[in-house]
C-alpha cells in the first residue's frame, strides 16, 4: 500500500500537485459574514474585441482591503448595481506584486481572491478553520444577445478535503434557488495546485436575451470546507459564442513511466532518453456551439523535422478532453528541444493558440527542477523543526552507473549544518520506498549558493526499470538548519517527495512520505569524471560510514559501520527522554553489518549513537512502528 497521500492517485491532468497536506485539527465558531458593496461594472474599453459584450478586470482590488496606492473601488450604489462580496474572513486583496500563481490578461492591475490563509491570519496552521465565500456580479443586460459565453481566468489551491468544489453560478433573473451552476475544478486529491486556467462555458440557454443576469463565484458551495490557500479570479467576460471554436487549455510532453503512467523531466541524459520517447499532447475544449468532429493535436519539433498528429476527436459543445499525438519523439543529440503544439480540425474551422513545451537533453545530468533557468530559487528547511529527507523520483530507462548526486543549497543554511545524501528505491507497483545507500555525514554549510556534487565510490549501478529517489537528509538539533533550494513545480503527484521522519507535521505519523509540488534541486549525475566535495575529505575520526536500515522498521534492522582502521565502538540506543534501552560494545575491523532484534520496544522514535574513544562520533534517529 502506498504511503499517506499517495493513495489519492496520480491521475494525469493539467494540474500541478501541491505541498504536503496540513489537516486542521481544531474548529472555531463561525464568524458572521461581512458584506462589501463594490464598484459598478466597468465599460468595455475601445481596444477590446467586438465579441466582448461585458468585461470586468477587477482593477485595484477591493476598497479598504488592498495594497494599491490609488484604490478605485466604490462602496456606493444600489444592490444589483455593484459587486457584492460575502466572505467569512479577510479576503479580496489587490496584489499585483504578490507571488501567487495567476498570470491573467490584466493581473498587473489587480484581481479578486478567496484567501483562506488570510482569513485565518495569526493562527497556527493546525488551528485554521474551514472557510466559505461568494462574489456576486451586478445585473448584466444581455437582452440584445442571442449567443453568449462566460469567460474568466483563474488559479487555485486548497486544502484539506477531497470534496472541495469551486463553482460559478448564473442567475437568469428568476433567483439563485434555480440558478444553473458549473464546477470549475477537478476533484480527486486533497491538495491541488493549478496553473492559470481560462474557463469558458456557453450560457446561451440560460442567459441569452435576458436583461437581469448575474454571475456568482462560490468558494465551497455554502459549506465550510477549505481551510488553506486560495482561489484567484480575474478578467470576467461575457463574449459572443462562436459557431466553431476551441481552446488549447494546456499542453503535455511526457515519457512513459511504470510508476507515474506518464511523467516529464526538465533535463534527461542522452543515455536515458535514447531508451524511451517523449509524447506530446494537449487538453482541448470545444467552446463553440457546434460539434467538432475532427479535432486533432499537432506537434512539431522543427529543429529535428519531427511532425506528428493525433487521431481525430469528435467533441460536442462545451466538452473537453486530452489528446496525444500518435508518434513519440526520441532525440539523438544533446541540446534543447522545443515543440509547438496546436489544435485544429480537418475543415479549417478551428485553430487554437500554439503552446510550447521545452526540455533539455544532457550528457550526464538527470533533473526535475528548473534550476538551469531560475533566477530566484525557493528554499525548504530539511531539519528546521524535525528530521526529514527530501528529493525527486526518477525512472531509470537504461542501466547506468551513478557517480554522484548534484545539489544546490540555499545560503540560509547554517555554516555548521550537517547532512547526508541518501539513495532510496521506489517499488513501481506498490509505491513502497526502501533505503538503498547513504554517504558519510558532510558539513553542508560550506557548500551554499551554488551547485555541488556528492560522489559515490564505487559508483552505484542503477538497472533499467528501477525507480530511484535521491534525497538530502538531515537530523534536527535545534541549532543548525539545512535549506535545500527548490525550483519549478511538478505536474503529477509523487514526483517529488519529503519524509517527515519525526512526525512533526500536524496529523502525520513519524516516517510518513508526503508529496510536494516544489521540485528540490536534487539531481542524478552519471558523469564518470565528476569529483564530489566528499572526495579526499579527512575525517576527524576513523568512522567513515554509518547506516541504519530499513528505517522506519518493526524493530528488526541492520546497523552498518565502516572504519578506516580497527576500532572498538559502543552502540547505544536511547528513547526520546534519553534512557538507554540497548547498549553493546563491538569490535570493527574495517566493516561490520550487525542485525538487531528490538521488536520488544514500544513503537516510537529512538536515537542510535556510536561512541568512539569515549566520545559520540555519529548518531541517527530510527523509527520503530
Amino acid at each position: 500500500m502506498k504511503h499517506a497521500l499517495l493513495i489519492f492517485g496520480m491521475a494525469f491532468s493539467f494540474f500541478s500537485y501541491a505541498q504536503e497536506s496540513i489537516k486542521s485539527l481544531m474548529s472555531f465558531p463561525e464568524k458572521a459574514p461581512t458584506i462589501y458593496q463594490l464598484r459598478s461594472l466597468q465599460a468595455v474599453a475601445d481596444e477590446d474585441s467586438a465579441d466582448v459584450i461585458w468585461y470586468e478586470d477587477f482593477r485595484e482590488g477591493l476598497d479598504g482591503n488592498n495594497s494599491s496606492l490609488n484604490p478605485a473601488w466604490s462602496v456606493s450604489g444600489d444592490d444589483g448595481d455593484v459587486w457584492e462580496l460575502d466572505f467569512d474572513g479577510s479576503n479580496g486583496d489587490y496584489a499585483g506584486n504578490t507571488p501567487y500563481l495567476l498570470e491573467s490578461e490584466s493581473a498587473a492591475n489587480g484581481w479578486m481572491i478567496f484567501d483562506a490563509d488570510g482569513s485565518n491570519a495569526g493562527l497556527p496552521t493546525s488551528a485554521y478553520s474551514e472557510r466559505q465565500g461568494q462574489l456576486t456580479s451586478p445585473y448584466i443586460d444581455l437582452s440584445n444577445d442571442s449567443n453568449v459565453t462566460l469567460s474568466f481566468e483563474h488559479a487555485y489551491r486548497w486544502c484539506c478535503f477531497s470534496s472541495h468544489e469551486l463553482v460559478v453560478s448564473i442567475n437568469d433573473g428568476s433567483g439563485w434557488e434555480s440558478a444553473a451552476s458549473y464546477q470549475v475544478n477537478e476533484l480527486g486529491t486533497v491538495n491541488v495546485l493549478s496553473g492559470t486556467i481560462t474557463y469558458e462555458v456557453i450560457i446561451t440557454e440560460i442567459a441569452a436575451l435576458k436583461d437581469s443576469v448575474q454571475i456568482r463565484f462560490d468558494w465551497a458551495v455554502g459549506e465550510n470546507t477549505a481551510s488553506h490557500y486560495f482561489w484567484m479570479v480575474d478578467d470576467v467576460k461575457i463574449i459572443k459564442t462562436q459557431p466553431y471554436s476551441s481552446n488549447l487549455l494546456n499542453s503535455f510532453n511526457n515519457v512513459p513511466s511504470d510508476y507515474f503512467g506518464g511523467t516529464s523531466y526538465r533535463v534527461m541524459p542522452l543515455e536515458q532518453i535514447s531508451e524511451t520517447e517523449y509524447f506530446y499532447g494537449g487538453y482541448v475544449e470545444n467552446v463553440g456551439y457546434n460539434t467538432l468532429d475532427s479535432l486533432r493535436i499537432h506537434a512539431e519539433v522543427s529543429s529535428d523535422g519531427f511532425v506528428s498528429q493525433s487521431n481525430g476527436l469528435s467533441l460536442v459543445s462545451s466538452d473537453k478532453d486530452s489528446i496525444y499525438v500518435n508518434d513519440g519523439f526520441t532525440p539523438t543529440e544533446t541540446g534543447t528541444y522545443t515543440a509547438d503544439i496546436v489544435g485544429k480540425d480537418d475543415y479549417g474551422y478551428v485553430l487554437t493558440d500554439t503552446l510550447r513545451r521545452t526540455f533539455a537533453v544532457s550528457d550526464y545530468i538527470y533533473a526535475r527542477d528548473n534550476g538551469d533557468n531560475a533566477t530566484n530559487f525557493g528554499r525548504y528547511g530539511i531539519n528546521s523543526d524535525g528530521s526529514r529527507q527530501y528529493g525527486n523520483v526518477f525512472d531509470i530507462y537504461a542501466t547506468s552507473n551513478l557517480y554522484s548526486i548534484k545539489f544546490r543549497l540555499d545560503q540560509r543554511t547554517s555554516p555548521n549544518a550537517q547532512g547526508t545524501i541518501r539513495i532510496n528505491t521506489v517499488d513501481p507497483q506498490s509505491g513502497e520506498i526502501s533505503f538503498l545507500v547513504e554517504t558519510e555525514t558532510l558539513n553542508l554549510g560550506q557548500y551554499t549558493g551554488d551547485w555541488f556534487d556528492v560522489s559515490f565510490d564505487p559508483p552505484i549501478i542503477l538497472d533499467a526499470g528501477q525507480v530511484v529517489l535521491p534525497a538530502i537528509y538531515a537530523t534536527y538539533n535545534g541549532i543548525d538548519t539545512v535549506f535545500v533550494n527548490t525550483s519549478g513545480s511538478n505536474p503529477n503527484n509523487s514526483e517529488s517527495l519529503v519524509q517527515d521522519i519525526d512526525g512533526t507535521q500536524d496529523g502525520v505519523n513519524p516516517g510518513t512520505w508526503l508529496y510536494t509540488t516544489s521540485a528540490p534541486c536534487v539531481r542524478l549525475n552519471f558523469d564518470p569524471n565528476v569529483v564530489g566535495v566528499n572526495v579526499g575529505i579527512e575525517e576527524n575520526n576513523s568512522l567513515s560510514k554509518f547506516n541504519v536500515f530499513p528505517n522506519p522498521n518493526n524493530g528488526h534492522f541492520n546497523i552498518q559501520i565502516q572504519t578506516s582502521q580497527s576500532e572498538d565502538i559502543n552502540i547505544n540506543i536511547s528513547n526520546l527522554v534519553g534512557q538507554v534501552v540497548y547498549s553493546e560494545k563491538v569490535s570493527v575491523i574495517n566493516s561490520l553489518n550487525k542485525w538487531l532484534d528490538l521488536s520488544q520496544l514500544e513503537k516510537g522514535i529512538y536515537t542510535v549513537s556510536l561512541n568512539l574513544k569515549g566520545k559520540t562520533a555519529q548518531t541517527q534517529k530510527i523509527i520503530i512502528k
